[in-house]
């Protein structure tokens, strides 16, 4: 999440050093890869983890603004696969989003 909303030159410094851990069958290894990803994050405003990270876990990750919009940190909901069907998960994307945007204003 937070990745996805830094400039681009600063993202791509970050990620030029680094290499991209195979963590799991679904992680992402390819830089290009997860350009579009972080690209689609930025556009829908949430993040999505399928197991990227963990085997069988998914994430949903919403943006935390300051009171002059930048981002500076993230609120996620992660639980097991098995759990977390598509109902649910737009379900709880919701929620989330609805609280991402409540904890914002607070800091407004």
């Amino acid at each position: 999440m937070l990745l996805a909303y830094l400039p681009e030159g600063e993202r791509k410094k970050i990620l030029g050093k680094r290499e991209l851990p195979h963590l799991t069958e679904k992680t992402i290894t390819d830089k290009e890869e997860l350009e579009k990803e972080l690209n689609k994050v930025k556009k829908q405003g949430f993040a999505l983890d399928r197991g990227e990270n963990e085997k069988d876990v998914q994430c949903i990750a919403a943006p935390i603004r300051n009171f002059q919009g930048k981002i500076i940190a993230a609120i996620s909901i992660s639980g097991p696969a098995y759990r977390v069907d598509i109902d649910k998960q737009n379900y709880l994307k919701e929620a989330l989003i609805e609280m991402s945007k409540k904890i914002s204003k607070r800091s407004r």
